[in-house]
């Protein structure tokens, strides 16, 4: 079949012969088709159809590369749908998607920049994380938050100092709650030490900022050791606006020291959460539950 037949069904009236169409394309991998495929993306109006050009732009990752630029200007689409396609096209890549992806990183568009990094992280090479890692510098933080989490999600220990010293350097609560999540999920015992002098220098829980206190419990919950979590939970000056990330914490830390379910900071926080009468109904009970276990 020629391709300007190929062309003519793909815009055909009829829904299943556009499908057709595209499936056909798709199983003969004729890579002279992708621009016709892309522009037919851009003007689809069945999801259907979208969803198949979609699929089929995938499976043809080999053939693409050399039509990169024309996918990268759906990032600038308004249609949401199109600029997550080019995401999902691009992450669905190898090496060259990642070369190609790098050399825009320094792209003037902070939300271009942001879902570049949302086709790196779907990549998930050695390379990919990489050049993830260098965003946590990037001048916006919307761009730095992301990078910080997607870090997080792929295990990048490696980028760990890296996230340590730009939380000592910027205070800015959002960036610094998405690295310690980050840290949570790649860091350990020595991680909550570092930040700890760095947000109470004078071992005060008190003062640690009202947003960050709740992901520090987390990664106290989650990586400190039994000292650590009863120093915490000594420490910590309970308010009813805390009540489910104290029960949240408490969970997190009797399941990994059993012996704490008994002491006396477990029982006085649960007893406080009980007896507190503008607690949700729901944690209380919780915490009743956990006292009968």
């Amino acid at each position: 079949m020629a391709l300007k037949d190929f062309a003519l069904r793909l815009t055909h009236k009829d829904e299943g012969e556009r499908l057709y169409a595209v499936h056909d394309i798709m199983d003969a991998n004729i890579k002279e088709m992708i621009p016709v495929l892309i522009e037919q993306l851009e003007k689809e109006e069945s999801q259907a159809v979208r969803d198949a050009i979609v699929s089929a732009l995938k499976h043809m990752e080999m053939s693409i590369t050399p039509y990169y630029e024309r996918l990268f200007g759906l990032f600038f689409s308004p249609d949401a749908f199109l600029r997550n396609a080019a995401v999902s096209i691009f992450g669905s890549g190898k090496e060259d998607a990642v070369a190609f992806l790098t050399s825009k990183l320094d792209h003037t568009d902070r939300e271009v920049r942001k879902l570049i990094l949302d086709s790196l992280v779907d990549i998930g090479t050695p390379e990919a994380i990489m050049a993830i890692r260098a965003a946590i510098y990037d001048p916006a933080k919307n761009v730095q938050i992301t990078a910080v989490e997607y870090l997080g999600r792929l295990g990048d220990r490696e980028a760990l100092e890296d996230m340590i010293e730009l939380f000592r350097k910027d205070e800015e609560p959002m960036l610094r709650s998405s690295i310690v999540n980050a840290l949570t999920e790649i860091g350990d015992s020595s991680v909550i030490k570092e930040l700890l002098i760095i947000l109470a220098p004078d071992g005060k829980v008190s003062d640690i900022n009202t947003v960050l206190l709740p992901d520090v419990m987390r990664m106290v919950a989650r990586l400190g050791n039994i000292n650590e979590i009863r120093e915490l939970l000594n420490s910590f000056p309970y308010q009813k606006i805390y009540a489910r990330d104290v029960a949240n914490f408490i969970l997190e830390a009797v399941r990994r020291f059993p012996l704490l379910k008994d002491s006396e900071e477990v029982m006085g926080l649960m007893t406080a959460i009980i007896n507190d009468p503008e607690v949700d109904e729901d944690i209380k009970n919780f915490c009743e539950e956990l006292q009968n276990e």
